[in-house]
């Protein structure tokens, strides 16, 4: 689930979902939707990314294929297929070096670059664990793995990778979200939520050398790599997603609930209501005045009663200003 990036456009959400579909939806100021389109696929979709004008929409599904679908013409375009496993992450890449690029990773542990002009990929980087979660934002990638380690990755004219970063607790990871420096609007870290209900923050600073700092508190640091859960929710974190403005975080939870929480004063701003199913994805538009997330049922014997949802807070931008909170 992610809205449109292009400046100057409509806001437009696009979900994927294993039932094969693709949905676009128009969201209004007020937080009102309109139906736009739905593209059907062969297999499950997997993911979904903004081509960076908003014309194409990117998607990769569990037949191996990365598939683009043309907004203006309705056309699909050429579909990439992977060899032989599916492609799980699909994130679009902008910079001097990627002009028309995407970023994919697979359940072969492999990350790979297309360009949409070419069959094959013009780049492979193999991981040598299982990749889990994958956040890009150039020129910045970041990796989780199922095995714990996190792969920090630039993006220049060749992709290297600079940092390993052990994660803060044993806990699986869960999602990972990049953030920005306010004053440079550049990459400057990302953030961790993990299985047992721990955010953390993990800052990238680059006076002359790549430093991995993550905020301590009790447990011991391990070389310069330092570890303070910053918020505890109890229950495991599905997804978060960091505040285009004000740099707050919001928080998926799967207990039901959301929270937008301030992480340098350590204080939660908003606390949701119990929505009756977990919350799995979230995502802001451009200028942080929306904000969307989805829900959907865990419990097998429940699906068939319950539907997946997607709600929109159009009144997000007050709430998450950290200045509107005093302690």
């Amino acid at each position: 689930m992610e809205f449109s990036r292009a400046p100057h456009q409509k806001n437009l959400l696009v979900a994927s979902s294993y039932d094969k579909t693709v949905r676009l939806w128009e969201v209004k100021p007020s937080g009102q939707t309109e139906s736009k389109m739905m593209l059907h696929v062969p297999d499950p979709i997997l993911d979904v990314s903004w081509s960076v004008n908003g014309r194409t929409i990117f998607m990769v599904s569990s037949d191996n294929k990365l598939r683009g679908w043309d907004l203006e013409t309705l056309i699909r375009l050429q579909a990439h297929k992977s060899d032989d496993v599916p492609l799980k992450t699909c994130h679009v890449i902008t910079g001097p070096y990627y002009e028309s690029c995407i970023m994919t990773s697979s359940w072969d542990n492999m990350l790979k670059i297309w360009d949409t002009k070419c069959k094959r990929p013009v780049d492979t980087i193999l991981v040598h664990n299982d990749i889990s979660y994958v956040d890009v934002d150039y020129d910045m990638a970041v990796v989780c793995t199922e095995q714990g380690d996190i792969y920090v990755y630039t993006l220049g004219r060749q992709i290297e990778m600079v940092r390993q970063v052990i994660p803060p607790l044993p806990s699986h990871q869960c999602c990972v979200s990049i953030f920005r420096d306010k004053k440079t609007n550049t990459p400057a870290g990302f953030g961790l939520g993990n299985g047992e209900g721990r955010v953390f923050k993990i800052y990238n600073h680059k006076p002359g050398q790549l430093e991995n700092t993550v905020w301590l508190s009790g447990d011991n640091p391990d070389d310069n790599v330092t570890a303070k859960p910053r918020q505890t929710f109890n229950t495991a974190i599905n997804d978060i997603k960091f505040h285009p403005v004000h740099g707050t975080l919001a928080v998926a939870r799967s207990n039901d609930t959301f929270s937008y929480v301030d992480m340098k004063r350590q204080i939660v701003l908003k606390e949701s209501k119990k929505l009756g199913q977990p919350i799995h994805k979230c995502c802001f538009n451009d200028d942080g005045q929306l904000f969307a997330y989805s829900t959907c049922c865990s419990d097998r014997s429940k699906v068939e009663k319950t539907k997946p949802s997607i709600f929109i807070n159009d009144r997000c931008f007050d709430a998450m200003n950290p200045q509107a909170c005093k302690e």
